[in-house]
């Protein structure tokens, strides 16, 4: 009876362990809810021509950051969240793009190269079809 009333126990604590685990899905829960404001459009203007001003060196310093979090109104945290995000979404559209146009690129270059390679072939034929037909119209006269 008591290996009984331990496992009930430990079903018990598991049962509970799982429901709190649901609780954290729950939405109506404020406490564990993920709080992803809209930041205001002045301070998305604001912090977008920073980062295209600096576009060679998109890294702000401390310094910076506190200027912008000023100008903006926000937090020094959310202007780093915010820069951060900005980078890893524009340095990952920056590499999707130039992947496409080397891709593109490679593609041109591999039909130049046939393309150059067919004509090659055409005109190493032709070339050829007329010395043929030289040396038969010589032989034959």
């Amino acid at each position: 009876k008591a290996s009984q009333k331990s496992i009930t126990a430990a079903t018990t604590t598991s049962t509970d362990v799982f429901h709190q685990d649901l609780n954290l899905f729950n939405h109506e829960d404020n406490s564990t809810k993920n709080k992803r404001g809209v930041l205001p459009k002045h301070a998305t203007n604001v912090m977008r021509s920073w980062l295209f001003q600096h576009i060679g060196h998109p890294y702000p310093t401390e310094d910076e950051k506190k200027q912008i979090a000023g100008q903006t109104n926000l937090t020094l945290l959310q202007v780093n969240n915010w820069l951060v995000f900005l980078l890893v979404i524009y340095f990952h559209r920056i590499n999707f793009y130039f992947v496409r146009i080397s891709m593109r690129l490679t593609f041109l270059a591999t039909c130049t190269e046939y393309y150059f390679m067919i004509n090659i072939t055409v005109i190493i034929v032709a070339v050829f079809s007329c010395i043929v037909v030289s040396v038969f119209i010589v032989k034959n006269t």
